[in-house]
């Protein structure tokens, strides 16, 4: 209770604190053409509507500052253009928020005016419409705070992770650090945090495991099975199916070449980003995994026989569920990280020792 109570105080600060700011910020001289145009456009007739439009304009880039298309407002529009031009203060609004206006010429007949927002404008003058037009257009603003909180989607795991492969490239240490530091007794303990998350584990696959079925089923749905239903990715037993399959690539010379990779891509992309980070491109190759050789699927393989599984099992009564993973990494035993060994099955080379493309060999990191 007392640290419920604790935090209450601290957002109860913090929400002064901020009305405080805003208090001091309207009545900075340099706010005085901003706070005109609001006061002008909550005089017009159509206020709450114009305001509302003015604001999913000012929130659309605070919200998606890399978004391109929220920079351009083009005053053709006729819903735009009686917010800004035909409402009092529209058009000065969105100057003082760092619009400016510029004429477009594409050709057509409508009009070739178009407001236009620098990416490397400062936010502040944004936020402060933003806030101001708020309370004009309570509806808009409650829409656009539901937005702003709402987590992000979970990343599609049939794609490349969203901030890409990070590719990178590590050489054998000189000395093994393992080798030479010494650990603690606390090393070796695990937190509690830890064991109810192992605890939840287990409780969660014994109650699958206790479900009536057959051997085969288990084994084919065993990669889709989710310790959590949850929408966001996330599992009971600790880890978060939401991050990237971390994998690391063996070389022959002892290098190490690393990259991300969504769970349920094809197994194949291992492969064609091994290729595209080696140094002799033309070279071929095989990669495998504790013993198992990592196929591309190119020809079908995998996905083709699971899709054919999964057909013959609608026709005996079943949902076809259960074969996604198939010519996946995460059905090749890949995630959430792995080690791959690469091996060279051709004797092409030109001599050179380094294994990976001198251009990640350039910022190669120990081994450790």
């Amino acid at each position: 209770l007392a640290k419920r109570e604790r935090r209450r105080e601290a957002m109860l600060k913090e929400k002064q604190e901020r009305e405080a700011a805003m208090a001091v910020e309207d009545e900075d001289p340099a706010m005085a053409p901003l706070n005109d145009a609001v006061a002008r456009v909550a005089a017009h007739a159509t206020a709450e509507a114009s305001a509302g439009l003015l604001l999913r304009i000012v929130g659309n880039v605070l919200t998606n500052p890399l978004e391109p298309k929220y920079r351009k407002v083009k005053l053709a529009n006729a819903k735009v253009a009686a917010a800004v031009l035909d409402t009092d203060g529209g058009l000065q609004l969105l100057e003082c928020a760092g619009f400016k206006l510029v004429f477009e010429d594409d050709g057509g007949e409508g009009d070739p005016r178009v407001m236009v927002l620098d990416p490397s404008a400062d936010t502040a003058p944004l936020s402060a419409a933003a806030r101001r037009l708020a309370k004009l257009a309570p509806a808009v603003a409650a829409a656009l705070s539901k937005a702003v909180n709402a987590p992000p989607p979970p990343p599609d795991p049939k794609k490349p992770p969203p901030a890409g492969r990070g590719a990178r490239a590590f050489v054998p240490a000189a000395v093994c650090v393992a080798a030479v530091t010494e650990l603690g007794d606390e090393y070796f303990q695990r937190t509690p945090e830890e064991i109810q998350a192992e605890m939840a584990r287990k409780k969660a696959l014994r109650e699958r495991d206790s479900v009536l079925t057959t051997k085969s089923w288990k084994d084919k749905n065993r990669f889709d099975f989710e310790l959590k239903d949850g929408n966001d990715g996330s599992s009971s037993g600790g880890g978060d199916r939401r991050k990237p399959a971390v994998i690391r690539v063996r070389m022959p010379d002892g290098a190490v070449l690393q990259g991300d990779f969504g769970r349920r891509e094809p197994a194949g992309a291992v492969r064609s980003f091994v290729a595209e980070h080696i140094r002799e491109s033309h070279r071929t190759f095989s990669l495998s995994f504790l013993g198992k050789p990592i196929t591309e699927d190119d020809e079908g393989g995998a996905v083709a026989k699971a899709a054919l599984e999964r057909e013959a099992s609608k026709k005996f009564g079943g949902k076809g569920v259960g074969y996604g993973a198939a010519g996946t990494v995460e059905g090749a035993g890949l995630y959430p990280s792995a080690l791959v060994t690469l091996k060279w099955t051709d004797a092409n080379t030109d001599g050179e020792s380094n294994a990976i493309a001198d251009r990640l060999m350039a910022t190669a990191a120990p081994l450790e």
